[in-house]
């Protein structure tokens, strides 16, 4: 997961920096070589290997196109004051679109793991997932409104992003306004 996530941080960044996606297999490459210095067995890293690439490369081909340089990876609030009474708020957000000119901030979180259908559905363990889930995406509404540099922006919209292809082969992410 870790790798998976840092993988996807750089091509944002790269994203940012150059303003064109970076080559898919620099990608590919840079994941491989993030889950070399993981604390794994020979087997674990073979494994992980080949699970991920399979998951990023179905990832890639699905949702690589909506990368854009508005997109800022890992967005750090350790800095923004955010604060909800005598508790000081903080964290790190996967993705988040923000646009400066309409004042309006989009947030995305990745998931590696097993993708959810739907919220609230499946076995007791998915809807505790997904409980947990929608936790943390209206946690970053919080986070935003309570910041010192997007209080002022209008929270537009929160999403997970499940990068493992689901059984039938979907990329899936599920919004914040899906909640019934």
């Amino acid at each position: 997961g870790s790798a998976m996530h840092v993988a996807l941080q750089q091509a944002h960044d790269h994203f940012r920096a150059h303003g064109q996606p970076q080559a898919e297999e620099d990608i590919l490459r840079n994941f491989e070589q993030l889950i070399q210095q993981e604390q794994l067995t020979k087997e674990e890293i073979e494994h992980f290997t080949a699970k991920g690439l399979e998951s990023l490369r179905a990832f890639l081909a699905a949702k690589y196109s909506t990368f854009h340089s508005n997109q800022h990876a890992e967005l750090d609030f350790k800095h923004q004051q955010s604060q909800l009474n005598d508790v000081r708020l903080t964290g790190k957000i996967d993705v988040a679109t923000i646009d400066n000119t309409n004042k309006t901030i989009d947030v995305v979180d990745y998931k590696t793991g097993a993708p959810l259908a739907q919220w609230g559905k499946g076995s007791a363990y998915q809807k505790i997932n997904s409980h947990k889930y929608r936790q943390q995406l209206l946690f970053y509404k919080l986070l935003v409104g309570q910041s010192r540099d997007y209080r002022s922006y209008d929270f537009i919209g929160g999403t997970l992003q499940f990068i493992q292809p689901s059984a039938t082969g979907e990329i899936v992410a599920l919004s914040l306004d899906e909640i019934q």
